[in-house]
């Protein structure tokens, strides 16, 4: 699986018809889970429904909770909910990026603080390939 090109990440499972906040988390997702995938030698064959409507679900209810910090983000830090999105999963499983990376703005670390409060997520790939949260 190549995931890199000139640089960047390139989603190769993240499902589609995704509002961009959780088309951002997915991608996120696929990328840590890229860690995983070389520490066990599976190849991953997409993400599982489960996984799918739990991410889905998770963000739907970030986004609704934080609407307000959510948009004072993106004008703060000039990024996209993509970026939005990637910062909420790289941060609820304490990646060493995300929300608290971008400064020190109290709207930041309220992001933070409700990232850490949703709880980690971690990834596997189970034995017929499919990309799992748990």
């Amino acid at each position: 699986m190549d995931l890199m090109l000139n640089g960047d990440f390139i989603p190769e499972y993240t499902p589609s018809g995704l509002d961009e906040f959780t088309r951002g988390y997915f991608e996120a997702a696929e990328w840590t889970q890229g860690l995983e995938e070389r520490e066990t030698a599976r190849m991953p064959s997409g993400f599982s429904p489960s996984a799918i409507s739990q991410g889905t679900l998770d963000c739907e209810s970030f986004q609704e909770i934080c609407a307000q910090e959510l948009q004072r983000y993106c004008e703060l830090t000039q990024r996209s909910m993509l970026d939005a999105g990637r910062d909420y999963w790289l941060t609820r499983n304490y990646h060493g990026a995300g929300f608290w990376s971008r400064g020190s703005h109290p709207v930041l670390l309220t992001l933070t603080d409700n990232a850490h409060a949703d709880g980690q997520v971690h990834v596997h790939i189970s034995e017929i390939g499919k990309i799992h949260f748990g």
